[in-house]
């Protein structure tokens, strides 16, 4: 039986971008594939989620990258506060530098 605390964060076209539980967004990456590395470096999130997120009262965002088995975490507000806007070819999204991020190694 599902956690009915846990919800599914998808995009328009139905894949999973993420998670939901209690106060926390959960996403999972890959280094090679998903970090941005123009603009210095980051990690870059679709505008709607982080719309998402802030109606939802969500705290913190975790983003568990699985190559070098690293999870970082930074509290929402935080990453509204500093991310800047961008549009790669993926729609609009805010990119965090990775410097704001607090890394723990899994």
């Amino acid at each position: 039986m599902k956690n009915p605390e846990q919800f599914v964060i998808r995009n328009a076209d139905g894949k999973v971008l993420g998670r939901i539980k209690g106060n926390i967004y959960f996403k999972t990456i890959k280094k090679s594939k998903h970090f941005v590395r123009k603009f210095g470096g980051g990690i870059a999130i679709d505008t709607e989620i982080l719309n998402q997120l802030a109606v939802r009262n969500i705290e913190f965002i975790q983003v568990k990258e699985t190559e070098n088995k690293i999870t970082y975490t930074v509290s929402l507000e935080k990453y509204l506060e500093k991310a800047r806007q961008i549009d790669l070819g993926y729609g609009e999204q805010k990119l965090l530098a990775i410097h704001h991020w607090k890394a723990q190694e899994a």
